[in-house]
């Protein structure tokens, strides 16, 4: 599922860059393999089933913006777990 994401993901002409937020290293080797070059590692207290997604995406935010030395306009949440994307809408 990741890896359909990420390809819808990089696909879509709308998103600049396509960044992966895991604490999971199969995952982080997946996401390189599929070309990603922004992957974080997310700290442990955000990556707990109790997690909000807020807090993770401001730690991803701050990460890329201080590495990038940028300021973002907007972010997308792509979640694996949601079957409706399609890569033809965008």
């Amino acid at each position: 599922m990741i890896n359909y994401t990420i390809d819808t993901a990089t696909q879509c002409t709308l998103i600049n860059d396509v960044i992966v937020s895991t604490d999971n290293s199969e995952i982080a080797t997946v996401a390189k393999n599929a070309g990603i070059q922004f992957i974080i590692d997310r700290p442990a207290e955000l990556a707990t089933d109790a997690a909000s997604k807020w807090p993770v995406f401001i730690h991803a935010l701050e990460t890329y913006e201080k590495a990038k030395e940028m300021t973002v306009d907007y972010i997308v949440d792509m979640d694996v777990t949601v079957p409706a994307q399609n890569k033809r809408r965008y």
